[in-house]
Protein backbone atom coordinates (compact mmCIF):
# COMPACT_ATOMS: atom_id res chain seq x y z
CA UNK A 1 0.00 0.00 0.00
CA UNK A 2 1.24 3.30 -0.98
CA UNK A 3 2.37 5.48 1.64
CA UNK A 4 2.20 3.21 4.71
CA UNK A 5 5.56 2.81 6.71
CA UNK A 6 6.36 -0.40 8.67
CA UNK A 7 4.47 0.67 11.45
CA UNK A 8 1.40 2.05 9.51
CA UNK A 9 0.87 -1.78 7.84
CA UNK A 10 1.57 -3.33 11.46
CA UNK A 11 -1.04 -1.01 12.67
CA UNK A 12 -2.99 -1.65 9.77
CA UNK A 13 -2.30 -5.43 10.99
CA UNK A 14 -3.93 -5.39 14.42
CA UNK A 15 -6.92 -3.64 13.17
CA UNK A 16 -7.27 -6.34 11.36
CA UNK A 17 -6.84 -9.45 12.90
CA UNK A 18 -7.11 -8.31 16.34
CA UNK A 19 -6.73 -12.28 17.63
CA UNK A 20 -3.58 -12.37 16.75
CA UNK A 21 -0.72 -12.40 19.37
CA UNK A 22 1.64 -9.61 18.90
CA UNK A 23 4.29 -11.79 19.78
CA UNK A 24 6.43 -12.95 17.02
CA UNK A 25 8.82 -14.94 19.17
CA UNK A 26 6.71 -16.20 22.22
CA UNK A 27 10.46 -17.64 24.12
CA UNK A 28 12.56 -14.82 22.79
CA UNK A 29 14.19 -13.54 19.48
CA UNK A 30 16.57 -16.56 17.65
CA UNK A 31 19.81 -16.37 18.76
CA UNK A 32 21.66 -13.37 17.02
CA UNK A 33 19.57 -10.20 17.40
CA UNK A 34 22.36 -8.57 19.53
CA UNK A 35 22.67 -5.58 16.61
CA UNK A 36 26.17 -6.31 16.54
CA UNK A 37 28.00 -6.98 12.72
CA UNK A 38 24.69 -6.06 10.86
CA UNK A 39 22.74 -8.36 12.89
CA UNK A 40 18.67 -7.47 13.59
CA UNK A 41 17.96 -6.50 16.99
CA UNK A 42 14.43 -6.50 19.42
CA UNK A 43 13.72 -3.85 16.70
CA UNK A 44 12.72 -6.46 14.04
CA UNK A 45 9.27 -6.89 16.50
CA UNK A 46 9.06 -3.74 18.45
CA UNK A 47 9.36 -1.56 15.40
CA UNK A 48 7.39 1.22 16.82
CA UNK A 49 10.26 4.59 16.82
CA UNK A 50 14.01 4.71 16.13
CA UNK A 51 16.34 1.85 17.57
CA UNK A 52 18.48 4.17 20.45
CA UNK A 53 22.11 4.30 21.70
CA UNK A 54 22.23 5.72 24.86
CA UNK A 55 24.97 4.75 26.89
CA UNK A 56 23.51 5.67 30.07
CA UNK A 57 20.40 3.34 29.40
CA UNK A 58 22.22 -0.31 29.05
CA UNK A 59 24.74 -0.22 31.58
CA UNK A 60 27.65 -3.62 32.27
CA UNK A 61 29.34 -4.03 35.59
CA UNK A 62 32.05 -6.20 35.88
CA UNK A 63 34.44 -6.37 33.33
CA UNK A 64 36.24 -3.19 32.00
CA UNK A 65 37.60 -2.34 28.87
CA UNK A 66 40.37 -4.83 29.36
CA UNK A 67 39.89 -8.70 30.03
CA UNK A 68 42.26 -11.48 31.00
CA UNK A 69 42.55 -14.65 28.64
CA UNK A 70 40.31 -17.53 30.54
CA UNK A 71 39.55 -15.46 33.75
CA UNK A 72 35.36 -15.83 34.12
CA UNK A 73 33.91 -12.34 35.24
CA UNK A 74 30.61 -12.21 36.91
CA UNK A 75 28.94 -9.57 34.87
CA UNK A 76 25.93 -7.40 35.47
CA UNK A 77 23.75 -6.17 32.55
CA UNK A 78 21.28 -2.93 33.30
CA UNK A 79 18.36 -1.67 31.22
CA UNK A 80 18.04 1.71 33.34
CA UNK A 81 15.05 3.55 31.99
CA UNK A 82 12.00 5.40 33.63
CA UNK A 83 8.63 3.83 33.40
CA UNK A 84 9.76 0.48 31.78
CA UNK A 85 7.31 -2.40 32.61
CA UNK A 86 9.28 -5.55 31.04
CA UNK A 87 12.70 -5.96 29.47
CA UNK A 88 14.20 -8.17 27.88
CA UNK A 89 18.32 -8.25 25.90
CA UNK A 90 20.49 -10.30 23.93
CA UNK A 91 23.81 -10.51 24.48
CA UNK A 92 26.89 -11.85 23.22
CA UNK A 93 30.60 -11.25 22.83
CA UNK A 94 32.21 -11.62 19.27
CA UNK A 95 35.79 -11.90 17.77
CA UNK A 96 36.58 -9.05 14.44
CA UNK A 97 34.63 -11.87 12.45
CA UNK A 98 31.33 -11.97 14.32
CA UNK A 99 31.58 -15.16 15.68
CA UNK A 100 30.81 -15.78 19.61
CA UNK A 101 33.43 -16.18 21.70
CA UNK A 102 34.32 -16.73 25.26
CA UNK A 103 31.05 -18.75 27.65
CA UNK A 104 28.04 -17.57 28.90
CA UNK A 105 27.02 -18.65 32.01
CA UNK A 106 23.65 -18.67 33.67
CA UNK A 107 21.80 -21.20 36.93
CA UNK A 108 18.30 -19.43 36.92
CA UNK A 109 15.24 -19.79 34.83
CA UNK A 110 15.62 -16.39 33.71
CA UNK A 111 18.29 -16.50 31.82
CA UNK A 112 19.29 -19.20 28.74
CA UNK A 113 22.63 -19.53 26.45
CA UNK A 114 21.96 -20.31 22.74
CA UNK A 115 24.94 -20.95 20.37
CA UNK A 116 26.88 -18.13 22.12
CA UNK A 117 24.12 -15.85 23.08
CA UNK A 118 22.56 -15.18 25.93
CA UNK A 119 19.16 -14.31 26.31
CA UNK A 120 16.10 -13.39 28.63
CA UNK A 121 13.55 -15.50 29.27
CA UNK A 122 9.80 -14.66 29.74
CA UNK A 123 11.10 -15.57 33.79
CA UNK A 124 12.96 -12.55 33.76
CA UNK A 125 10.58 -9.69 31.97
CA UNK A 126 9.85 -8.31 34.98
CA UNK A 127 13.22 -7.20 35.96
CA UNK A 128 15.72 -4.62 34.36
CA UNK A 129 18.86 -5.90 35.78
CA UNK A 130 20.37 -9.73 35.39
CA UNK A 131 23.04 -11.37 36.41
CA UNK A 132 25.19 -14.14 35.01
CA UNK A 133 28.82 -15.53 34.42
CA UNK A 134 31.56 -15.07 31.23
CA UNK A 135 33.88 -16.69 31.13
CA UNK A 136 37.05 -14.61 28.27
CA UNK A 137 38.34 -16.94 25.61
CA UNK A 138 41.66 -19.15 26.06
CA UNK A 139 43.33 -17.54 23.61
CA UNK A 140 44.11 -13.96 23.61
CA UNK A 141 42.22 -13.31 20.18
CA UNK A 142 43.05 -9.08 20.62
CA UNK A 143 39.79 -7.03 20.74
CA UNK A 144 36.79 -8.45 21.33
CA UNK A 145 32.87 -6.81 21.02
CA UNK A 146 30.04 -6.66 23.12
CA UNK A 147 27.18 -6.41 21.02
CA UNK A 148 23.70 -6.11 23.26
CA UNK A 149 20.22 -5.37 22.18
CA UNK A 150 17.19 -4.85 24.82
CA UNK A 151 13.90 -3.63 24.41
CA UNK A 152 12.76 -1.69 27.38
CA UNK A 153 8.73 -2.29 26.79
CA UNK A 154 4.99 -1.00 27.94
CA UNK A 155 3.81 -4.34 28.80
CA UNK A 156 0.61 -4.18 26.49
CA UNK A 157 1.29 -7.18 24.15
CA UNK A 158 1.62 -4.94 21.11
CA UNK A 159 4.99 -4.02 18.82
CA UNK A 160 3.74 -0.64 19.33
CA UNK A 161 5.51 1.62 22.32
CA UNK A 162 7.94 0.11 23.40
CA UNK A 163 12.02 1.15 22.90
CA UNK A 164 15.10 -1.09 21.54
CA UNK A 165 18.18 0.28 22.52
CA UNK A 166 21.53 -1.22 21.33
CA UNK A 167 25.23 -0.60 22.97
CA UNK A 168 28.75 -2.21 21.68
CA UNK A 169 31.70 -2.70 23.98
CA UNK A 170 35.20 -3.05 22.75
CA UNK A 171 37.28 -5.24 24.86
CA UNK A 172 41.12 -5.32 24.42
CA UNK A 173 43.21 -7.99 25.83
CA UNK A 174 44.96 -6.89 28.90
CA UNK A 175 48.21 -5.52 28.03
CA UNK A 176 49.99 -8.02 30.92
CA UNK A 177 48.20 -10.66 29.60
CA UNK A 178 50.07 -10.09 25.98
CA UNK A 179 53.67 -11.07 27.46
CA UNK A 180 52.78 -14.61 28.50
Amino acid sequence: MPGLNKSGLAGLFWLLFPGVSAVAFPTGAPPGYTGGFGRPTCYECHFDGEVQSGLAVIQLEGVGRNYVPEKTYTLILSLDRPGVKRAGFQFAVSDRDGNPVGTPAVSTDSLEVIDGYLRTTDASSRQNAWRFLWTAPEAATGELFVNIAANAANDDDSPFGDTIYVREIVLKVDASERKK
